[in-house]
């Protein structure tokens, strides 16, 4: 638990950082954690709470009065972090932004609300979403576009249902994204090509329907053979445009179905011998075992030797307009539009499996025979 102290004046606790992980906790969140205005890091990851996460989305920050940068002096301590509007409320200090999460670690608890819309309140600050392995039911709200500072989201296994929203393709910083073993449906959004600082995509184990978007890179595994399907050849991408996730024919004989779609800027394990398909550098890519990862991404030599890319589409109608929430960022919204992708190496499996799970594409209906023969066929009517 960290926090800094006034050096002067009312010494006042100011909680930044708060770890609670593997303390085995129990119960709900409490809505006093709301009170934690200043809070940045919250880690209460490994535990047992049960309940609803929403208290924590209200942690967004907001402006108070803070001492001045310069040297006209600091805040009245009788205003010092109270909330403002104008520099003229907090003189002869600021009125400047303050607090704000940064990082959320609640994975491996037993979480079995919802993703609120109102997450959206983080949009100055958020970085680092990890909900894994919980039991998070409902919809990814679209209103996570807002996240513009998102680098990581992990949202792997859980009991999320419906589609990715396409306006999580506005978070262009992000470099870690892990929607994989949910109930997610509906197609894979081409939006999602225009993260082109995306270094690792997971998203298997869902009910996913069309196609992979070629907007996310080039299929390396399962290894082709034809020359034409390769980097400038004839045919190139024609494997993945043709593989569709809902067709019924990659298992036989009643199997079903489970995709693994993993996407990574990891040039030396490819699964591809060509040289075309590998970046110069060999680093691992974001994050690479450890929280808070700082490795310096591949991504800059990741395109070369690579035909263009489509890139996502015109985000614009995209845009979304929150003036009905009071946390809704200034307008207009910047909003990136098409261009090059992530350029990752995908791999796109399907396993079969005869155990039924909720994560398998059932195979189609076996029509039912027909009624056999009635031994006795009934007498027919006489006039």
């Amino acid at each position: 638990c960290q926090y800094p102290r006034r050096v002067v004046g009312v010494a006042k606790p100011w909680v930044t950082h708060l770890n609670l992980s593997q303390n085995g906790l129990e119960g709900s969140i409490s809505p006093a954690i709301m009170g934690m205005k200043g809070l940045k890091i919250l880690d209460l990851s490994k535990n047992r709470l049960k309940g609803d996460f929403e208290p924590v989305v209200f942690l967004g920050g907001g402006f108070q009065c803070e001492d001045s940068s310069d040297s006209s002096g600091r805040a009245r301590d009788n205003m010092y972090h109270r909330q403002c509007n104008r520099d003229s409320e907090c003189a002869p200090g600021k009125c400047l932004f303050a607090g704000g999460l940064e990082e959320v670690w609640m994975d491996d608890n037993l979480l079995s609300g919802t993703i609120s819309p109102e997450i959206g309140r983080l949009h100055r600050t958020l970085r680092i979403l990890d909900l894994s392995q919980n039991r998070i039911k409902g919809t990814i709200p679209a209103t996570m576009g807002v996240l513009k500072q998102l680098v990581e989201v992990n949202l792997y296994f859980n009991h999320l249902v419906g589609t990715i929203p396409p306006e999580l393709g506005l978070c262009v910083k992000i470099r870690f994204l892990h929607l994989g073993v949910n109930h997610l449906s509906g197609s894979i959004p081409a939006s999602l090509g225009n993260l082109a600082r995306l270094e690792q995509l997971d998203l298997s184990m869902n009910q996913f329907q069309g196609t992979v978007p070629s907007t996310l890179g080039v299929m390396t595994s399962p290894v082709r053979t034809a020359a034409c399907d390769r980097p400038g050849g004839s045919c190139f991408g024609e494997s993945m445009r043709n593989l569709v996730l809902h067709s019924k024919n990659y298992c036989t004989d009643g199997q079903l179905t489970n995709w693994q779609i993993m996407g990574f800027k990891q040039p030396c394990a490819t699964g591809d011998p060509s040289p075309l398909y590998q970046c110069k550098s060999c680093e691992n890519p974001y994050p690479s075992g450890g929280r808070s990862n700082t490795l310096a991404s591949p991504a800059a030599d990741c395109h070369a030797g690579l035909p263009p890319f489509p890139g996502a589409a015109d985000m614009s109608p995209l845009a979304p307009a929150y003036n009905d929430y009071p946390w809704g960022p200034v307008m207009p919204f910047p909003v990136p539009v098409g261009g090059v992708g992530p350029s990752l190496r995908l791999m796109i499996l399907s396993r079969c499996s005869r155990t039924p799970s909720v994560y398998s594409v059932p195979p189609p209906p076996t029509p039912a025979p027909p009624p056999p023969p009635s031994a006795n066929p009934p007498p027919s009517s006489s006039t």
